[in-house]
């Protein structure tokens, strides 16, 4: 995350869960259970905060949660971001953004198949660059859609 400040690369990566984090959606991990009681669906709920490691982190960095609720029960997810919220308001960066890039996907022969109106280039495959996400291809030829190795 340091670097890709220090070279004005923007970033979304995955968090690994831990209790003070999860402390934060405590609120929002119950109205999920209350949802999924109430109408047997898997219930999610969005927050963002400020967070900042007690030791591996210099300066606190925008997370964005999702509090969710499933049959198997409470399965909350964190993403860290140098997005604006502005930009990206937390349901749509993590559902649309950071949930996006598993829409590549490998054929049965071996082909990369990309969505053709977003191509990320992923250098790691948890970070996103802004630049790449926000284009979009007005006309694309339907071979265009298949990568090769």
């Amino acid at each position: 995350m340091a670097w890709c400040e220090a070279e004005g690369v923007d970033y979304l990566l995955g968090l690994a869960k831990n209790e003070r984090m999860k402390a934060q959606i405590k609120k929002e991990s119950q109205q999920a259970r209350q949802q999924y009681q109430e109408t047997g669906h898997a219930a999610r709920i969005f927050k963002e905060f400020y967070y900042k490691t007690r030791k591996s982190w210099s300066q606190q960095r925008r997370v964005v949660a999702k509090a969710e609720h499933l049959e198997k029960g409470e399965n909350p997810r964190f993403v860290v971001t140098s997005l604006r919220a502005e930009e990206w308001p937390a349901s749509g960066l993590y559902e649309e953004l950071y949930c996006g890039r598993g829409d590549m996907g490998v054929s049965s022969k071996g082909d990369i198949n990309q969505s053709v109106k977003v191509r990320p280039r992923l250098t790691d495959s948890s970070l996103v660059a802004r630049e790449a996400l926000r284009r979009e291809i007005k006309a694309a030829k339907p071979s265009d859609n298949l990568l090769r190795k």
